[in-house]
């Protein structure tokens, strides 16, 4: 029968577990703090890409969108944003002002309420803003302006509604 081990011999063997098992703690450490910064880059690229549609919405200078993309997130590279296309900031104006208008025949049709329509469209579609309140924010005679541009090239399908012309008002 062999001499039982003394607890000092048994101290080379924990020292080569610990020494098999670190490298695998440090490498899920290092994993977890990876994806916690990947994280905060996809809020922070959601956030300035919000703010800047919420700017082109409204104006049509490129700088005042890359102004409000990059207060939104400041650690964003600002030569990466000036090369945003030219067109990008006409793009979100038409877009918004085609849905205004559709709210606005669809009040006319009386679908549903300007709150209801604004409430579908937040939580089924998950919009910043519902369909009337985009309308509010770029307001209804820039709203007209756009679709009548729209209407002189793409023809009667981008006709305002009634309503959204009543409510841009005489000019």
């Amino acid at each position: 029968m062999p001499p039982p081990r003394s607890p000092r011999s048994q101290g080379g063997s924990s020292t080569v577990e610990f020494a098999l098992v670190l490298p695998l703690l440090f490498v899920v450490s290092l994993a977890l703090i990876q994806m916690a910064l990947l994280g905060r880059d996809q809020l922070l690229v959601e956030a300035a890409a919000r703010a800047g549609a919420r700017a082109a919405a409204v104006v049509d200078d490129q700088t005042a969108v890359v102004g409000a993309a990059l207060r939104a997130a400041p650690t964003l590279d600002p030569v990466a944003l000036v090369k945003i296309d030219p067109a990008a900031p006409r793009i979100v104006p038409r877009l918004i002002a085609q849905i205004a208008n559709e709210a606005a025949f669809a009040r006319e049709e009386e679908i549903g309420s300007p709150e209801d329509m604004d409430t579908a469209m937040r939580l089924g579609f998950n919009w910043p803003l519902g369909p009337i309140e985009f309308t509010e924010l770029i307001g209804a005679r820039r709203a007209v302006e756009l679709l009548e541009e729209l209407r002189a090239t793409g023809g009667e399908a981008y006709r305002p509604a009634p309503a959204l012309l009543e409510a841009a008002g005489p000019g």
